[in-house]
């Protein structure tokens, strides 16, 4: 997707990140403000929110999310999924059965990776995490109305049989 498809002229939503330090303007939250501007910068955008027009105002903004409306999400090309569809979704190798719940993807790093949190009916300690490749190669299914994701891993995969 255009990163200006998401980003200029919607509006947001300001959310207190979760786990963020509290350094931003309590006040601002739940307040909805319309991006401006988008650019590009190394690993990521800046944009310019309507309102926040030096870096001081937009120091205020820090430790917190913006959100968009699910209704104003571009609609994805198929075979591609938002990462809130995928989050807490059950996860299933074909030979191991259950294997875990996804908990996020993480993008970038030369090869993105499904996060899946391990736990006790699986015979781990509560917590235990496993980084799987999100490649077509392991990824057979998702079902996002029954919060599914089916993947064939190999034999041997690291943290699930060693």
């Amino acid at each position: 997707l255009d990163p200006h498809q998401l980003l200029v002229g919607h509006r947001f939503l300001l959310r207190p990140a979760e786990g963020a330090p509290k350094v931003g303007d309590p006040s601002l939250a739940g307040m909805i403000l319309e991006c401006e501007a988008a650019r590009p910068h190394q690993d990521r955008w800046l944009i310019k929110l309507a309102g926040f027009d030096d870096m001081t105002a937009a120091e205020k903004l820090r430790g917190f999310d913006l959100c968009v409306a699910r209704k104003d999400l571009p609609k994805l090309p198929e075979g591609w999924h938002w990462e809130a569809d995928i989050a807490g979704a059950k996860v299933y190798d074909a030979r191991l059965g259950e294997i875990g719940v996804a908990m996020e993807l993480e993008i970038g790093g030369g090869q993105d990776q499904l996060i899946i949190e391990r736990g006790p009916e699986a015979g781990e300690a509560a917590g235990t995490r496993v980084r799987i490749p999100w490649v077509k190669a392991y990824l057979k299914k998702i079902d996002i109305e029954k919060k599914e994701i089916r993947l064939e891993l190999p034999e041997g995969y690291p943290g699930l049989e060693d």
